[in-house]
């Protein structure tokens, strides 16, 4: 029997859909969100953790996915689902958020990345009950940081058997090593290399940028630069920058003095972990997935405190990092083989 598995895109943003009617051609994604960079580090060692399932994408299209096929119109459900499933011969569903439709007759495996929407905005109440009703009846949970797996094992009562972990992975396009179209890239962004502070986050409360602001609103100095904001009402000093090329963020890495990362709470918090890979050193919150992510490579600190943050950036003194071991540590091979054994035992 053939070992398909069928994997829910339908959310994914910042990826191309194919032009369907041509199934099996093949798209360059363009940067998305954190989601979508982890799932792409999924697939991307398929061929040497699983060559032998087939990977069926809904709804989008990714490298690493074998075949590409429209979903049916919303809700999606097992009334509308099960037979494409049974069409494709799919026999398991891998969702890369906490969804998945009811009523689908092939086990389910969801991914936990943080529950942080149950504790902040109008919807936390909506969020809780579907979060509640996905853990529950799925197979298996998978997740990307030990810090989020012990909270669904303490707080959301889930058996520990029954977690997976994926950690998040370093792109190999995050490197210290300056390339040739870097100086064009910074001068277009009116930046010089070394000489300005990064911050790459959007403006949902629990990351906290309030602490940045109140850091630096009235201080004069080097250019912070914000990727991911929409603020327009900062001084001049802050460059917002809301939507940033594919290719920029590495460069903006690579040359940055340090990183600032402030959160209140993350799943993972990519941002630190791929400016360490690129060479710059990082300032973080001290929080329980900082540590554990970022530990004695980088600078933690208390969130809610804008003073010492003020203070730490003014007296900074960077040190060498070993992108080499971050790269071992976060290699994509080992931080995805517990996944893809799992779903490679359940088609046997």
């Amino acid at each position: 029997m053939q070992r398909c598995c069928a994997i829910d895109l339908r959310e994914l943003r910042g990826v191309s859909a194919p032009p369907w009617g041509g199934r099996e051609r093949r798209q360059a994604p363009r940067r998305g969100t954190g989601i979508g960079r982890w799932l792409r580090n999924v697939l991307s060692v398929r061929d040497q953790l699983a060559p032998e399932i087939r990977t069926l994408g809904i709804g989008r299209h990714l490298p690493g996915i074998t075949t590409a096929v429209p979903g049916p119109r919303p809700p999606w459900t097992g009334i509308n689902l099960n037979p494409l499933l049974k069409r494709e011969s799919a026999r398991l569903w891998f969702s890369p958020y906490f969804k998945f439709p009811p009523g689908i007759r092939v086990p389910a495996v969801i991914t936990v990345h943080d529950t942080i929407p149950a504790r902040y905005g109008v919807k936390r109440l909506l969020f809780r009950t579907r979060l509640k009703w996905s853990l529950k009846r799925a197979w298996k949970v998978c997740t990307v940081s030990h810090t989020t797996r012990e909270e669904l094992i303490r707080e959301w009562n889930v058996k520990p058997e029954r977690i997976l972990l994926a950690r998040n992975c370093v792109g190999r396009e995050f490197h210290p090593q300056e390339q040739g179209g870097d100086a064009v890239v910074l001068e277009r962004h009116g930046l010089s290399s070394r000489n300005y502070l990064l911050v790459v986050s959007d403006d949902r409360p629990h990351k906290n940028l309030k602490t940045i602001f109140s850091a630096f609103m009235e201080t004069k100095g080097e250019p912070i630069v914000i990727v991911g904001s929409r603020r327009n009402d900062l001084p001049e000093r802050f460059r917002v920058i809301p939507f940033l090329p594919e290719n920029d963020l590495p460069v903006l890495y690579r040359h940055a003095r340090v990183l600032l990362h402030p959160a209140f709470e993350e799943g993972f918090g990519l941002p630190p972990l791929e400016a360490l890979a690129s060479g710059t050193p990082v300032i973080v919150s001290d929080i329980p997935v900082m540590r554990e992510v970022v530990g004695e490579r980088g600078i933690l600190l208390p969130p809610d405190n804008p003073g010492i943050w003020r203070n730490t950036v003014a007296s900074f003194k960077p040190e060498p990092i070993d992108t080499a071991e971050i790269l071992r540590e976060f290699d994509p091979l080992e931080s995805n083989r517990e996944l893809w054994d799992c779903l490679r035992n359940a088609l046997a």
